[in-house]
């Protein structure tokens, strides 16, 4: 009976630690795919998906400063200004 008590610890020691050491770490993952474009750039304005914050950041290229943070929702990848300029997709 002690025996299968301390055989019993032991798995579950091991179950615990390979959990711990396993566990996913927070964040966001790195995209590395060929679609995505996280940048557009259009007249004089710089279109950049900040993915770890949920936003689409608008910077401007004569202050070379973020003018703009509008949320976008969970995880943007990529960035596309209408020819026209009227309309940013993400």
């Amino acid at each position: 009976m002690k025996a299968s008590r301390f055989l019993a610890a032991i798995l579950l020691a091991t179950l615990s630690l390979s959990y711990v050491s396993g566990a996913p770490t927070p964040g966001h993952p790195t995209l590395l795919s060929p679609h995505s474009n996280p940048i557009a750039v259009h007249q004089g304005k710089v279109f950049v998906v900040n993915t770890p914050a949920d936003t689409l950041d608008v910077i401007d290229t004569t202050t070379e400063q973020v003018t703009m943070r509008i949320s976008t929702g969970i995880d943007p990848v990529s960035a596309s200004v209408r020819p026209d300029g009227k309309e940013v997709w993400v």
